[in-house]
């Protein structure tokens, strides 16, 4: 039989509400209190009936977190630099008593099929990551009334995380300028088809471009066309070897290159190595980004730090906040680049 409430709180001395209040983690009680009922509670075998509390409290304890994996933009299997983001928010969900629900994009494009994430009261609030196109944005708006956007090209007064990209790219720049560079290389995947870009790409190269101008220092391009790569897997070597061209005759000695992220340094670096050039004996090369796997990797790269996951709990903290507080709407954030991690490779 299911125990209840009423009997917990008749084993434990306390009231049906205080007992309620501290399995729910609400309330201002002392740890030893807490821990007194809630050890009661796993001795009884209490389980919480989810529905009942939704119907009393009107909230599913759910956050739903959109993914950018949509079949339509070839992004079957994500970037995997979210799932950074998604320990972080999940971390926060966790210690407030919220269960985190992943979805894919293309739900979301096909709302004409009825999901239940829309159709039905099953989530309390959504956190949006990454690059949506425009049109779903709007979709998304329009269906979900508590929404935090982290690092999409949605930038508004409120509910809005991302970080600030043009000191990103301008801080990395002035870097390798300062090192003794007098010639830049920007590595950037700027060639891209039928997508939205990310707004990181525009701002980045912009503060690149005016680390440059101010320096008085020339500027080449070096774009990678992602969408040829992604659409043409099964031509990749043919892609690969084209790709080296432009690399062969943009990487001349001694210049300074600034990559867009961590899978455009693995590429540069690959084709380098191609016709015997090095990153830190032939040219120098920072990284505007940081990830786990550029850590394990290359822990000696020049980067700019990028803590996703604190990024996360930032927007989980942000949304939970909105939630508990109905007059409360978070003013956005613009978050400082982190700290530089100079490397070995400059």
């Amino acid at each position: 039989m299911r125990v209840t409430l009423k009997e917990i709180a008749s084993a434990t001395g306390m009231s049906v509400p205080a007992v309620s209040h501290i399995l729910n983690r609400r309330g201002n009680y002392s740890p030893k209190t807490c821990k007194k009922v809630i050890s009661m509670a796993q001795q009884m075998g209490y389980r919480p009936n989810s529905t009942a509390r939704a119907m009393r409290s009107g909230k599913t304890q759910q956050i739903g977190v959109i993914i950018l994996n949509s079949e339509s933009q070839k992004h079957k299997y994500h970037y995997m630099a979210t799932y950074e983001f998604i320990l972080g928010i999940n971390e926060y969900l966790a210690k407030k008593n919220y269960i985190l629900s992943l979805i894919h994009l293309n739900k979301v494009e096909k709302l004409e099929e009825n999901s239940r994430v829309f159709s039905e009261n099953v989530l309390d609030g959504m956190i949006v990551i990454d690059s949506i196109p425009k049109d779903t944005c709007k979709k998304i708006q329009d269906q979900v009334k508590n929404l935090v956007w982290l690092e999409t090209n949605v930038w508004e007064k409120h509910c809005c995380i991302r970080r600030d990209e043009f000191k990103v790219g301008y801080q990395s720049a002035s870097h390798l300028i300062n090192k003794g560079y007098r010639e830049l290389l920007w590595c950037g995947g700027l060639e891209l088809e039928n997508i939205e870009p990310h707004f990181s790409i525009e701002q980045r190269y912009a503060g690149v471009k005016q680390a440059a101008q101010e320096a008085g220092i020339p500027l080449k391009n070096l774009s990678i066309n992602w969408s040829l790569w992604r659409r043409e897997l099964k031509k990749w070597p043919e892609i690969f070897e084209m790709e080296l061209l432009k690399i062969k005759q943009q990487l001349t000695n001694g210049i300074g290159c600034i990559v867009y992220n961590a899978d455009v340094l693995f590429w540069l670096k690959d084709g380098a190595t191609r016709f015997e050039r090095y990153a830190g004996r032939d040219f120098g090369v920072i990284c505007c980004d940081e990830t786990a796997m550029l850590r394990e990797w290359y822990p000696d790269a020049a980067r700019i730090g990028f803590d996703r996951y604190k990024f996360g709990q930032k927007a989980a903290e942000m949304l939970i906040q909105s939630l508990e507080d109905k007059t409360y709407k978070p003013e956005s954030l613009l978050l400082e680049p982190s700290v530089l991690v100079e490397g070995k490779t400059i």
